[in-house]
């Protein structure tokens, strides 16, 4: 978009940015609609020609800037043909805000997914790969399993990589086109790559030109980092930025940590708050205080410790007492039906099976809890949340809550935040918060505003922050003789099922956390 232009729409906005780049993106989206329109009287065929004559152009050194009105018209009407889905005016703005590199703020309902379609499709176009990274597996495969045949309509590829993928099934998932999948097996993914290529890594993803790239049997799995557009932006690229993706050491398991991890737990009980240590339950940081550091000292050890040093004791000491005071069972771990520790994902309310804990921290609340003890692991490799974003040469993201966090977008991710206007006017009211000086006075003030949403027949669903929260507010209800159904880490087998009849006349459905549900 030239100059003059831009110099018009922040003129006609009255000097407001943001309000300058809907206008903008009003005007251009107008014009995509027109192109769409034309190209509804192309067949099949033609549609596939105009698209890998654009994929022709980008790879022949064309701005995909100047390539996305064509780009995006085609979009619109391949998936009209195929889903008998149109994007709004709305969602073209939106599709152009992720493309020049924001996050579009987009209220619930309004099809995120649908728009991000737009933006994936051309930045796929040159052939270097395109992530698409939601918030859980279930959000991944079906958005992949939905949006894809757009994608094949026109001509690309479409992959997606869970969980449960193996690695040549991840390999050539991440060789398609466009790849949807989670940020956690996007970060673990090119740990275990930089684990297996070293340093070498970089080098290998720099693009080259007239050199044609081909998959390896025995190279990394992933291809490089050109272009990630991320589902729920705020939760990932803000709430879990410092969040580090750890790949585990396991270390032999010995009677002598073991004796170590029960003396600690046993010696707790023993230390005071504010005497002993020092607790911060926000950050969950524990400090041993010099009277502290002394009653650990001259407490009665077991033999079986004497080859560890008192560093070693004080940290472990440290640990158990964050595993009292700062992990609770039902809201940070569960135990599974194999007496094993399980850490509940605070984004999305499900277990992290095989995930641990590091620095003997796992090993305390197993100890804490009097189930075996693992042995413990340490780091093989290690990457922050935000470090690894912060090495695609473009991102984009979508969230319906984005603009509080705008300054922490733009100094982080050089992302500027906007509000896409809604398709229609919203007529959702949005009540004051209430604060309640406990747990207690607040479930009895919920309970009887639940009850009479019941009997209304309304649909009602509750946010609750821990499994032990869901259970305890179930438990009320049932004691009214409210039925409801209750959806955490516990009921994962019945999720779809619970997650089918949440809407239905009179349902109470209680949550643990909604983010991908």
């Amino acid at each position: 978009m030239s100059s003059l232009s831009d110099l018009w729409h922040l003129t006609k906005s009255a000097g407001r940015p943001m309000a300058a780049r809907i206008s903008r993106w009003r005007r251009l989206a107008n014009r995509i609609l027109a192109l769409s329109e034309i190209y509804s009287q192309y067949s099949d065929e033609k549609m596939l020609e105009l698209a890998k004559d654009l994929r022709w152009r980008s790879k022949s050194g064309t701005a995909l800037a100047d390539l996305l009105p064509e780009a995006y018209g085609l979009v619109r009407e391949t998936a009209r043909r195929v889903l008998g889905q149109q994007h709004y005016p709305v969602q073209i703005m939106g599709g152009i805000g992720l493309f020049e590199g924001g996050l579009a703020e987009m209220q619930t309902g309004e099809g995120k997914t649908l728009t991000a379609t737009l933006p994936t499709f051309l930045r796929a176009l040159p052939g270097r790969g395109c992530h698409v990274v939601t918030v859980n597996d279930y959000l991944a495969q079906r958005d992949c399993d939905q949006m894809g045949p757009i994608y094949e309509k026109l001509g690309l590829s479409v992959g997606c990589v869970v969980s449960a993928s193996e690695p040549d099934e991840r390999r050539r998932a991440y060789w398609k086109d466009i790849t949807y999948a989670t940020s956690r097996e996007i970060g673990f993914d090119f740990l275990r790559d930089r684990l297996k290529v070293g340093a070498q890594l970089d080098e290998m993803h720099r693009p080259r030109l007239f050199q044609h790239a081909e998959i390896s049997e025995d190279g990394p799995v992933q291809r490089g980092h050109h272009f990630a557009l991320v589902d729920e932006a705020d939760s990932v690229l803000i709430d879990d930025a410092v969040t580090p993706l750890i790949i585990g050491l396991e270390r032999d398991a010995t009677v002598e940590f073991d004796a170590l991890l029960n003396w600690s737990r046993d010696l707790v009980p023993q230390l005071e708050v504010g005497v002993d240590f020092l607790f911060d339950p926000g950050k969950r940081t524990v400090e041993l205080t010099n009277a502290g550091t002394r009653k650990v000292v001259l407490a009665s050890k077991p033999a079986l410790m004497n080859s560890f040093d008192t560093e070693k004791i004080y940290t472990q000491v440290e640990q158990a007492i964050r595993a009292r005071y700062a992990y609770e069972r039902g809201r940070d771990y569960l135990i599974n039906k194999d007496e094993e520790v399980a850490i509940v994902d605070e984004g999305t309310g499900r277990t992290l099976e095989g995930r641990k804990w590091q620095a003997g921290l796992h090993q305390a609340i197993e100890a804490k809890e009097n189930v075996p003890i693992t042995a413990e692991t340490g780091e093989a490799a290690r990457i922050t949340v935000q470090t690894f974003f912060r090495r695609y040469e473009n991102i984009a993201g979508m969230t319906g809550t984005g603009i509080q966090a705008g300054r922490e977008f733009h100094h982080t991710y050089g992302l500027s935040v906007t509000t896409i206007p809604t398709h229609r006017p919203c007529i959702r009211e949005g009540l004051p918060p209430r604060i309640f000086a406990n747990q207690e006075a607040k479930r009895q003030a919920l309970v009887p505003e639940i009850e009479r949403l019941y009997q209304a027949g309304r649909a009602v669903l509750i946010g609750t922050p821990s499994v032990e929260a869901s259970e305890a507010l179930g438990r009320a209800l049932k004691s009214r003789e409210i039925d409801c159904l209750i959806l955490n880490a516990l009921f994962h087998e019945a999720e779809a099922e619970i997650i089918s009849q949440a809407g239905q006349p009179g349902r109470i459905t209680i949550a643990t956390n909604m983010a991908g549900r």
